[in-house]
Formats: C-alpha cells, sequence, structure tokens
C-alpha cells in the first residue's frame, strides 16, 4: 500500500514537471529537458523537441498511474511489479522522444 502511494506521487510529480516542457514555455538550456546535438543554434529545433518529451511524459505518468491504481490487487500488488510498470513508462516516453529528435534532425 505504501509502495502504490510512493508511486502515484512519483508519477504526479514527473508529470508535472512535464507540463512546463509540454506547454513550450522552458528556454534552451543544459539542466531540463531533452538536449539535442544542435540546440544551441537552433533554439527553435530544442522547443520542438521538448514538447513531444513533455507530452509524452505527461501520458506516460497518467497510464502507470491508472495501470498502478486498476491493477492494484492483482498482479501489481508487489512495490517491484509497480517500479517496473514506471520504469517501462518512462522509457517509453524516452524512447518516444528520442526517435522524434533523430527524425527531425536533432
Amino acid at each position: 500500500m505504501l509502495s502504490t502511494i510512493f508511486f502515484l506521487i512519483l508519477l504526479a510529480l514527473v508529470g508535472m514537471a512535464g507540463i512546463p516542457l509540454m506547454l513550450g514555455v522552458v528556454p534552451p538550456n543544459p539542466y531540463y529537458g531533452w538536449p539535442t546535438r544542435s540546440s544551441s543554434s537552433k533554439p527553435d529545433l530544442w522547443k520542438q523537441v521538448n514538447m513531444v518529451l513533455g507530452r509524452a511524459v505527461v501520458v506516460a505518468c497518467a497510464l502507470a498511474a491508472v495501470a498502478i491504481m486498476a491493477y492494484n490487487g492483482t498482479w501489481l500488488r508487489s512495490g517491484f511489479a509497480q517500479l517496473f510498470v514506471v520504469i517501462v513508462a518512462l522509457g517509453i516516453a524516452a524512447g518516444v522522444t528520442f526517435c522524434y529528435a533523430r527524425k527531425v534532425g536533432g
């Protein structure tokens, strides 16, 4: 039960961290967002890739939270299974962003 609450709070925080990226209000910087090779010369590309990252993170966090809540009494009762769901969801979001960045030339 405690692990479920911990992971739901973690997903909420990570999802909230993705909202500014999704809205495009974060300027190019080396600390927050997805780094691209040409971000210093193309700030529009950095913004475009990070808007995709924000959307992917918010969707991944929402889907992982729904999965953890819906299947909490079944196979997702274990804390390790819940951790696995969180890692897979955020990994898929990172993979989507990586593929998109390669596609647009970042």
